[in-house]
């Protein structure tokens, strides 16, 4: 059974900052989204927004490429809208994975939004061209700030100190693992 643990959240839920210790708790491999989009930013250029989202699309795509490598579960980081169920659900299909388990970012849409623009201009690549979603509002998060629920679910609140090991052991607890 292939297995992959999705740390989702909309945009400055902290998904980065829980799934660098969750994936070293599990001791299972981390595929991050930006990790991959920022490197196709550095070998092929900063765009605009509508170039942002095609390299995204495109890490999305390596990311699930490497699924089927790992040899087992795998955990992946990135922030998945809710409009995009069904093409991850064809995603994990395509990479033979038969368990999805989502651990999923709670925030106030509106805490999320402010730490996304606090970031914009200090630790974020310049690549992300965040400034498009910031002048656009919040309104993005309100809408998509849901989970997938495309398998077990647990909600974790990242608007404070997240219990790791025990987000682990629940998710131990799904896959089957000690």
């Amino acid at each position: 059974m292939r297995a992959v643990v999705l740390v989702n959240g909309i945009p400055g839920s902290g998904k980065s900052t829980l799934s660098r210790p969750l994936a070293a708790e599990l001791a299972l491999p981390l595929i991050s989204k930006d990790a991959i989009k920022e490197s196709l930013y550095d070998s092929l250029g900063v765009g605009d927004r509508s170039w942002s989202q095609r390299l995204g699309g495109a890490s999305i795509a390596v990311m699930w490429s490497l699924v089927p490598s790992m040899g087992g579960p795998v955990l992946l980081e990135s922030n998945w809208w809710p409009e995009f169920r069904a093409l991850l659900l064809e995603d994990c299909q395509a990479a033979g994975v038969s368990r999805i388990i989502e651990v999923w970012c709670e925030i106030p849409a509106d805490v999320a939004f402010a730490r996304y623009v606090a970031r914009a201009g200090t630790s974020r690549h310049p690549g992300h061209a965040d400034q498009t979603l910031i002048e656009a509002g919040p309104t993005k998060w309100r809408e998509q700030n849901v989970p997938l629920n495309v398998g077990p679910l647990l909600r974790v609140q990242t608007d404070r100190p997240v219990d790791v090991p025990m987000v682990a052991e629940w998710v131990r607890d799904q896959l089957g693992t000690d």
